[in-house]
């Protein structure tokens, strides 16, 4: 058994490898993983299923694979979507923009 927090490692032994999935059993894999991290994502997500989520993702390069994209996607709309988030018009990048000219300046040329 696992406490939160603690890493358990395990390795296969030399030469052995681990049998493939076939694609209905890493579909149906998949899909668990999309059920347990919508879960999380919603903070629904118990004890229980926190080990299922870790031995899912330990066991299968698609499942991380799947994890990353999903907390990606997630984290993405979080920050595009906030709407707390204030432009900053204090920063240099952003009062250079909001001042320069809409033409080249005199270092550019203009391209055809």
């Amino acid at each position: 058994m696992c406490l939160k927090g603690e890493h358990v490692s395990y390795k296969e032994p030399f030469g052995y490898q681990k049998p493939a999935l076939s694609d209905q059993e890493l579909a149906t894999k998949l899909d668990r993983v999309d059920e347990l991290v919508s879960t999380l994502l919603d903070d629904e997500l118990d004890d229980t299923y926190v080990g299922e989520l870790e031995a899912l993702l330990l066991d299968s390069t698609e499942a991380r694979s799947q994890y990353i994209g999903m907390i990606q996607l997630h984290t993405d709309l979080m920050e595009f979507y906030n709407p707390s988030k204030q432009l900053d018009l204090d920063s240099p990048v952003l009062s250079q923009l909001t001042q320069s000219p809409t033409g080249p300046t005199s270092t550019q040329q203009p391209t055809d």
